[in-house]
């Protein structure tokens, strides 16, 4: 899939992994999941999707690049879903991050934080 995608990601597999356990919310009757990484085709720029199949009591990765047509064809999926990477809630927590970790490295935000916690 590396060679097939326009961007540029040192940590693949993590990103791959990370990004997965976002998606990781599943009613019992799922049987799949598709799962937009927020990745483009290298030649088209299409967005590209993976899909993931229950199977028993584990989901497998199909090991195979879904386009829009392919999720049509295959599934009766006419249009994938968006990246969660780029949805407004998950942004706004991952900035929350950023600044937990930054209070964090403040040692005076730290020092008053852990001395004024109810532990």
């Amino acid at each position: 899939m590396r060679k097939l995608i326009k961007e540029s990601i040192s940590d693949y597999r993590g990103f791959i992994e990370k990004t997965s356990e976002l998606y990781m919310n599943f009613d019992d009757d799922d049987t799949f999941k598709v799962i937009n990484y927020g990745l483009h085709d290298k030649e088209n720029g299409e967005d590209t999707y993976c899909v993931i199949e229950k199977s028993g009591k584990k989901w497998k990765m199909k090991n195979m690049i879904f386009y829009d047509k392919d999720l049509e064809e295959m599934y009766g999926i006419t249009k994938g879903p968006g990246s969660i990477r780029l949805d407004e809630k998950f942004t706004e927590e991952l900035n929350a991050k950023h600044e937990i970790q930054k209070a964090l490295n403040d040692s005076t935000s730290s020092h008053h934080l852990l001395n004024h916690t109810k532990w």
